[in-house]
């Protein structure tokens, strides 16, 4: 896909966001907070029937909107094609996967995830690949896989999701979750300008060569950011269930931790070392072999991002929220003013620089936070990892 083709799912990320995504931290965080099912029910319902009625409400008053103004298209998309499919996937998505998925990890059935995620890409990635490839839509064919498939795999989200709610809203459980998930908005959408900035910018400054080697380079550097997501999600729910009970619990965690980081340490090292050879094996164009000099600063950039999960925990366990947001619009601010200087002038290389600098500020910001609440076990396990990590080189 070109960047105007990845336009409209650039937008489906927004409009996720908006509609309050980020009450999947909710549902994580606060099932530690209740020792039994019954509390737990109440809790997930109320918060769970608010999400269902916001997404509902905004999608259903966009289609209004949409129907009164005679609504067209926008830089080349148009609703029908598009955007209603982004919206609706949307929808399915934040109504009946987040709270299913959330499910299966803080009860530790990683199983039935992981059924359920593969379940989710074999339906979407199946369906779109008969409207691109065989039906030859492009861009829209793509969307409208995507909705399918996160249809198909709604409707047993769904089940999963009436078997473990009742219809009561504790306006109590509300207001915590509306506390805790608002915040993490402006967050969410900076984490959003962080990640897409650089290649929107790259576009109208470089050529398209040069956005394809970034790209390129991009791609192979976020294996390390795929395996760091994919640890945190289960190292998140165990954190929350011990992090509250004593000083020898909150040690064993920053054991994991420890662990989990030199992984990442060890997966960034094979990576730098084995991507000339590879992509001089697999890319004939020898125009493209200049990214194994952007590369390593992808790698970089999201080993910090990588040790930048391990006191984003803390923080999301403490509850203290506030100051979360203002650190990441402030990077993605930073990041982006850069870019918009430096991009012009110097091209690709100094942008995967820049991304570099932005995540490892945003690491150094959240230690200051975790140093500022009093929470030291995300320290001991950096200390440790750190020393292990000089020693392994």
């Amino acid at each position: 896909l070109s960047l105007h083709d990845a336009l409209p799912i650039s937008v489906g990320g927004v409009w996720s966001i908006l509609c309050v995504s980020s009450m999947e931290g909710v549902f994580t965080r606060y099932y530690f907070d209740f020792q039994d099912e019954e509390s737990r029910r109440t809790q997930r319902s109320s918060v769970w029937i608010i999400l269902l009625a916001l997404n509902l409400t905004l999608s259903l008053m966009l289609e209004f909107v949409v129907a009164l103004s005679d609504f067209q298209g926008w830089n080349g998309l148009t609703w029908d094609s598009h955007l209603r499919y982004v919206i609706w996937t949307s929808f399915l998505v934040n109504c009946f996967v987040l709270l299913p998925k959330t499910l299966f990890l803080v009860r530790r059935q990683p199983w039935r995830y992981a059924l359920f995620m593969i379940s989710l890409f074999i339906f979407s990635t199946g369906a779109a690949l008969i409207f691109v490839v065989a039906m030859r839509q492009g861009v829209a064919g793509y969307l409208k896989g995507a909705f399918l498939g996160t249809l198909a795999i709604s409707l047993p989200g769904a089940i999963l999701i009436l078997k473990n709610i009742r219809w009561t809203v504790d306006l109590r459980h509300v207001r915590h979750a509306l506390g805790y998930s608002l915040p993490l908005l402006p967050h969410m959408l900076s984490l959003w300008a962080l990640a897409l900035s650089d290649r929107f910018i790259l576009q109208r400054y470089t050529s398209l060569t040069d956005v394809g080697i970034y790209s390129l380079a991009y791609q192979i550097g976020s294996v390390i950011q795929i395996l760091a997501i994919s640890a945190n999600s289960a190292i998140a729910p165990h954190y929350y269930d011990r992090a509250g009970k004593g000083a020898s619990a909150r040690l064993a965690l920053s054991r994991i931790a420890t662990g989990y980081l030199l992984v990442l340490a060890w997966a960034g090292t094979a990576i730098v070392i084995l991507d000339e050879p590879v992509i001089h094996w697999v890319i004939a164009d020898p125009a493209y072999w200049r990214a194994t000099s952007v590369v390593p600063w992808f790698v970089a950039a999201f080993l910090a991002r990588g040790f930048y999960f391990v006191f984003l925990n803390a923080v999301y366990f403490s509850k203290r929220l506030r100051a979360l947001p203002i650190i990441t619009v402030c990077v993605a601010v930073l990041e982006v003013s850069l870019n918009l200087i430096l991009i012009p002038r110097y091209g690709m290389t100094v942008a995967a620089m820049v991304a570099f600098f932005a995540y490892t500020l945003q690491r150094v910001d959240q230690m200051l936070i975790c140093f500022i609440l009093g929470i030291h076990e995300c320290f001991i396990s950096f200390f440790f990892s750190l020393v292990k990590g000089l020693i392994i080189l």
